[in-house]
């Protein structure tokens, strides 16, 4: 389907013509109908231009899942400004903090969210919507879409965070490439609740409420809780929705007790995404969460590249699915020469709906992820076959070398979280302590139960050759995160070298 929406806040007003009554937006008892949710944006629009907000600045805005929160990021397009919507936990030790690393000069925070100095700072409090409530008009600034930016950041699991700029033109054309990705469940007919489990600080969930919009569809905003028990019965309760997952938090799911059938058995679908999934993951995922379930492959700079659909779901396993039809997607070696099907190599994508660059990108090289000549490498590695199916190995910056042999993380990570007692595992490279020119490889493990370092050296001898067997495995009671939810590699690394005594308890 083709839009004539210049930007994303454009569909909102469309549909609050064509279904003002629709629900939009649902946060704990309160619901906002696609007119009110209109309503709402175009005097938030009038808000910020009071504000003196301009077109094309960057504004970060650091609330958490709200409506308020929202109704500004739309706000803040519908002006032309562009918004970078962050986690309200920031950065400690050795983080960098984007506002301060991306030089942000005007922040919008909620309420209890510590200011910054040296920045414009507008707190959000509970008032707000009282406050904007007089204010008439709308103050939608007419850009080129090529012209009006969306700034999101990767998840900073391996290094220093990166800015992507996506312009309109991209999001739009991510948002229809997925709607047709995604026929059955992402319908303009009989849209699904969306419901929303993490922030949009992490373009994944971005982009899902993106799509619903697109839609008009419902999405709820799902309170923050580290009971599990609460959380699955709040999931359970909604008839009919569609809910994107972490690997960490499905992985969490999966430790709850067996139930006789799927535990979500009234939703539409269950995405998984952000990092791959091992195949006897998926297969439980599948039999004992959500029988419609799918993982997406992609990244803030692409969108989706990949879907395992539920009908690939058992024949091709060891995959991250088949590659969608707008994204051109190849395998290329050290040389930039592409590979043939099937060969593993660099991974690099281009189409209408890739981002154009990094924003403030660094001078020099910037690793194995990156924008270059026309094709974005998302520093992973991988092959696709004759059918377009795509098999990751593993991230390129994470890769360790011993004795001429390649390591892959994922391959390591899996034989450990294929013991019943390990419910996580992460494995990193660190620079061997002699000088010598292979790598450490150190595995941190987190398990249900008690399980003896003897045993564990068994189960893995068995199963990991004798040139790939890790020089450490440390226990831990839990893996730290990134914002987005996943495994922050980096610090791990820094709890490596750093030697015993050092992983968190």
């Amino acid at each position: 389907m083709e839009y004539a929406w210049k930007n994303l806040s454009d569909a909102i007003f469309d549909h609050a013509l064509s279904r003002p009554n629709a629900p939009a937006l649902t946060e704990g008892g309160v619901t906002v109908t696609y007119s009110q949710f209109a309503a709402l944006v175009s005097k938030a629009s009038v808000f910020v231009h009071d504000l003196g907000v301009q077109p094309g600045e960057v504004v970060a805005v650091v609330m958490p899942n709200s409506i308020d929160h929202i109704v500004l990021t739309f706000a803040l397009m519908r002006i032309s400004a562009v918004p970078l919507d962050l986690p309200t936990q920031r950065p400690a030790g050795a983080f960098v903090d984007p506002v301060l690393h991306f030089r942000i000069g005007r922040v919008f925070l909620a309420d209890g969210v510590p200011e910054y100095k040296g920045i414009i700072c507008h707190q959000i409090g509970a008032e707000w919507r009282q406050t904007i409530a007089p204010l008439a008009g709308d103050r939608r600034v007419a850009r080129d879409q090529d012209e009006m930016h969306f700034l999101s950041l990767t998840s900073g699991s391996t290094g220093v965070p990166k800015g992507i700029a996506t312009t309109q033109r991209q999001w739009l054309a991510r948002t229809r490439s997925a709607i047709k990705l995604f026929a059955d469940v992402l319908t303009h007919d009989r849209p699904p609740n969306l419901l929303m489990a993490g922030g949009m600080g992490f373009s994944a969930f971005f982009f899902f409420l993106a799509n619903q919009i697109a839609i008009g569809g419902p999405t709820v905003l799902l309170p923050e809780t580290r009971d599990m028990a609460q959380f699955t019965q709040l999931l359970a309760s909604w008839d009919d929705s569609v809910c994107l997952m972490t690997p960490p938090l499905l992985r969490v799911l999966l430790q709850q007790p067996k139930t006789e059938g799927p535990i979500f058995p009234r939703m539409r679908a269950l995405f998984a995404g952000a990092a791959p999934l091992f195949p006897d993951e998926k297969l439980q995922i599948a039999d004992r969460l959500c029988a419609n379930f799918y993982e997406v492959y992609g990244s803030a700079a692409t969108g989706f590249i990949s879907t395992l659909a539920p009908a690939d779901m058992r024949s091709h396993t060891g995959t991250v699915g088949r590659l969608a039809s707008d994204v051109w997607l190849e395998a290329s070696d050290g040389a930039g020469a592409v590979l043939p099907a099937g060969r593993a190599g660099h991974l690099r994508a281009r189409g209408a709906g890739i981002s154009g660059g990094l924003f403030q990108a660094p001078s020099g090289p910037t690793g194995d992820e990156g924008f270059r000549d026309g094709w974005y490498y998302p520093g992973d590695v991988g092959s696709i076959d004759d059918a377009g199916f795509i098999t990751l190995k593993g991230r390129a910056g994470d890769m360790v070398r011993r004795n001429n042999v390649d390591i892959f993380m994922p391959e390591i990570e899996e034989v450990l979280q294929l013991h019943d007692s390990v419910v996580e595992a992460a494995a990193v490279g660190i620079p061997s302590t002699a000088n010598g020119p292979d790598d450490r490889l150190v595995v941190f493990a987190v398990t249900a139960d008690a399980l003896a370092p003897a045993d564990a050296a068994a189960w893995c001898r068995a199963r990991i050759p004798a040139n790939k067997f890790p020089d450490r495995v440390y226990f831990v009671r839990g893996l730290p995160k990134t914002a987005n939810g996943k495994i922050d590699k980096l610090q791990l690394r820094r709890l490596a070298i750093a030697g015993p005594g050092a992983p968190p308890a």
